[in-house]
């Protein structure tokens, strides 16, 4: 089992029992240890025995606005992940372009981003969050990690929404 290396505790388990992250007014952290360094956790402080897993993660991001599309692109522009582990949706087919035109799968059913992915990332606009939310916690699977870049919703309204840990 993939756990989290870049965090405090080095405990947390990639799965949605251990881990949900948001980035807003609190910034990405760790639920267990409260880390602010989750987000290394995924692809920057893997060892080198571990990165044959990061090759096999399944990705999916829920909204490609200026947040979501710039994670996408920095992890692939560092080398961390490559464009075929991604799926990628938004409602805006002009938002998945760039991002299609590097070879990322695109789509704009939120499921095709939920649905066989390890991670799921949420990046939709706080006013989306709730009709995202919903259908996004009937199709999460308690083996898949879910994180939050939205701005402004909190934890417990994810986890409300989609199910407590």
């Amino acid at each position: 089992m993939l756990r989290a290396t870049g965090c405090q505790c080095a405990l947390t388990e990639f799965n949605t029992s251990a881990i949900i992250a948001t980035l807003g007014g609190l910034g990405v952290f760790c639920c267990t240890c409260r880390s602010s360094s989750l987000a290394g956790c995924f692809f920057q402080n893997v060892p080198p025995s571990r990165n044959d897993m990061i090759e096999e993660l399944r990705i999916g991001l829920v909204g490609c606005g200026n947040m979501g599309g710039g994670l996408v692109a920095g992890i692939l522009d560092r080398g961390n992940a490559t464009p075929a582990q991604f799926t990628v949706v938004d409602v805006r087919e002009a938002a998945l372009d760039p991002l299609a035109r590097l070879g990322v799968r695109t789509s704009q059913q939120t499921r095709d981003a939920v649905a066989d992915q390890d991670i799921v990332i949420l990046g939709v606009k706080p006013q989306s969050a709730p009709e995202v939310l919903a259908l996004v916690g009937r199709l999460l699977q308690p083996s898949q990690v879910l994180v939050s870049i939205m701005a402004g919703v909190s934890t417990a309204r994810i986890e409300k929404a989609v199910g407590s840990p």
